[in-house]
C-alpha cells in the first residue's frame, strides 16, 4: 500500500475506533503493512507513520498499561478533546463573507489547499442556504462590497508547484534549499531553510522559516525561488523541531522591506515631526529628534526597493539620509517617474 493511502486508512481506523488499540491489534488490522518483518523494523515503520499522523493533525496519544493487570498492555487512541474545534458562532452575514473569501481562494490555481477548501465550502454552502432564503440576492450584494486580493501576480505556473513542495516540507518538517533571486541587483544566492509556514499578502506568497545563512527566522518570497528542493534523506524523520513560541501571524505582518531579498542594509531616513507617529508605527522603531522639524530613524532592511517605495509614498514628508546606494535608488525612481510623466 502507498504511504499516503496507508495514512488515510490509519486516520479513518482510529477515528472510527472509540477504544484503545494495542500495537498487536494494529498489526493485525494492517497485516499488509505491518505483518511482515522483524518487530524492530515494523515498530520503526509504525513510529514514522505515527509521526506523520501527528503532523497531519490527528491527536493520537499513548495510554500506558495498567500495572494492576498481569497481562496489561498499552495502546493508542485519539484524544477526542483535541480532535475537534468548538463550533463557531457566526452571523449569517459573517458566514456569507467567509464563504465568498473561500470561493475566491478556491479559484486560484496557486492555492495549495484547494481540495480541503472545496470540502469546507460544500459544508458552508448548506449553512449559507439555510440562513438566507434569498441567498442569490444576498450573495450578489456581498460581492458588491467585498474585495479579496488573492490574484496571482505572475503567470508563472512554477509558483503553484513550489507551494505544493513547501506545503509538503512544512508538514513533514523537512529542510528545503533553493536559489534566491534579488530583483534589484540580479544577485543569486543559495538558501537553506527550515520551513515553518506560508502566507499570502496582496497576491504574493511568502515562506517563513529559519535561515541557516542568516541564523534567524526570515521571510522569503516564493516567486523569487528557483531550483527548490526538499531534503529527501530519511523522509520519515523530521529535520527540525518547530519553536514552541513561533506564531505565523506575527511574521505575516512583517513589512515588505523585511523580506529576505538581499544582504541586510542599515538605512537612515528622516520624517517630518508631524508624521513621526506614522513612521514609528510602520517602521516599528522609535526615532530620535533631528534638526529643523525632522525625526531620524535607523532601519535595517533586506529589501531596499520596498523601503524606497514607502519613502516615496510620503513625498516631501520623508527623505533618505544614507547610505548612498539607497539614495541612488531614490533618485533613479524619481527620474523614472518624471520621464513617464513627460510622455
Amino acid at each position: 500500500m502507498k504511504p499516503t493511502d496507508r495514512l488515510l486508512d490509519l486516520m479513518a481506523f482510529f477515528l472510527k475506533t472509540r477504544r484503545m488499540v494495542t500495537f498487536d491489534e494494529l498489526r493485525d488490522a494492517f497485516a499488509e503493512d505491518y505483518g511482515e518483518g522483524s518487530d524492530a523494523a515494523v515498530k520503526r515503520k509504525w513510529e514514522r507513520d505515527k509521526a506523520d499522523l501527528l503532523a497531519l493533525g490527528l491527536p493520537l496519544k499513548y495510554v500506558a498499561p495498567d500495572d494492576d493487570e498481569d497481562d496489561g498492555e498499552g495502546g493508542y487512541l485519539v484524544d477526542r478533546d483535541k480532535a475537534y474545534l468548538p463550533e463557531l458562532a457566526l452571523t449569517p452575514d459573517e458566514t456569507a463573507v467567509l464563504y465568498l473569501a473561500g470561493l475566491s481562494l478556491s479559484a486560484e490555481p496557486s492555492f495549495p489547499y484547494r481540495e480541503a477548501l472545496s470540502i469546507a465550502l460544500a459544508k458552508m454552502q448548506l449553512r449559507v442556504n439555510a440562513s438566507s432564503p434569498n441567498n442569490n440576492d444576498d450573495e450578489a450584494a456581498l460581492q458588491g462590497r467585498v474585495l479579496i486580493d488573492v490574484a496571482e501576480r505572475t503567470a508563472d505556473g512554477a509558483v503553484a508547484a513550489r507551494l505544493q513542495q513547501l506545503e509538503d516540507a512544512i508538514t513533514r518538517r523537512k529542510r528545503v534549499t533553493f536559489e534566491y533571486h534579488a530583483r534589484s541587483s540580479g544577485a543569486v544566492s543559495a538558501r537553506s531553510v527550515d520551513p515553518y509556514g506560508l502566507f499570502c499578502r496582496q497576491g504574493w506568497w511568502a515562506l517563513v522559516g529559519h535561515s541557516a545563512e542568516r541564523k534567524a527566522v526570515r521571510v522569503f518570497l516564493v516567486h523569487r525561488m528557483r531550483d527548490l528542493a526538499v531534503n529527501a534523506k530519511q523522509p520519515g524523520t523530521p529535520d527540525f523541531e518547530m519553536p514552541t513560541d513561533f506564531r505565523l501571524s506575527e511574521h505575516s505582518r512583517t513589512p515588505a522591506w523585511g523580506y529576505d531579498v538581499a544582504d541586510p542594509v542599515l538605512v537612515t531616513l528622516e520624517v517630518r515631526e508631524e508624521f513621526a507617529w506614522l513612521a514609528e508605527n510602520e517602521l516599528r522603531t522609535t526615532g530620535e529628534p533631528g534638526v529643523g522639524g525632522w525625526r531620524r530613524f535607523s532601519v535595517e532592511t533586506t529589501n531596499p526597493d520596498a523601503l524606497v517605495s514607502w519613502v516615496l509614498q510620503l513625498g516631501a514628508k520623508a527623505r533618505v539620509v544614507g547610505p548612498d546606494e539607497v539614495r541612488a535608488r531614490i533618485r533613479s525612481a524619481l527620474q523614472t517617474a518624471l520621464a513617464q510623466a513627460g510622455t
